[in-house]
């Protein structure tokens, strides 16, 4: 793969992902709040071991926390929190998944790095390109940043589902 291949899959990753339509209604922050407190409830009634990985004194400092800056955030950055709180459970079972369109690109780690392995016809050429940042993020650090929202209960299956919520 040539290096300009390499820069235009990550610049149309990242154009792709700037003008991807938003999917989700706008909400007021009393109705995330209400939704959050949902969430937290349907936890801890339904979860069989909610406080297995994280304590409870954390996770309700994290529900605390996340309820007081809801008027402060953007309705994306809500939905990032709220899959973040999922995530800190560390129950690979128990997941908020994204409600986001996910982009054209299906991508895979392979040992020597993130490469592009299928794609829709109009962006064939993305086709083997190997991935080298996301955005204006490197691409170790992009998969940093979006293990964060992976519930997951090892590293293994962060790199399982992170190429998904990297296209996302």
């Amino acid at each position: 793969m040539t290096r300009g291949c390499k820069v235009h899959s990550t610049l149309l990753a990242a154009v792709l992902l700037v003008c991807a339509p938003a999917c989700l209604s706008a909400q007021t922050s009393a109705q995330w709040q209400a939704d959050l407190q949902s969430l937290v409830s349907q936890l801890e009634s339904k979860h069989p071991d909610l406080f297995f990985h994280v304590s409870q004194q954390d996770f309700d400092a994290a529900v605390s926390n996340l309820n007081q800056k809801i008027p402060q955030l953007t309705q994306d950055q809500v939905t990032v929190a709220l899959m973040q709180l999922v995530a800190m459970i560390g129950d690979g079972h128990t997941a908020l998944y994204s409600p986001y369109p996910a982009l054209p690109i299906y991508l895979r780690w392979f040992s020597d790095g993130l490469y592009v392995y299928a794609t829709v016809p109009d962006y064939s050429r993305a086709l083997g390109a190997k991935v080298v940042g996301i955005g204006d993020m490197p691409v170790d650090q992009a998969n940093n940043a979006v293990s964060t929202v992976i519930s997951h209960e090892n590293d293994q299956w962060v790199r399982e589902m992170s190429p998904t919520d990297l296209v996302e």
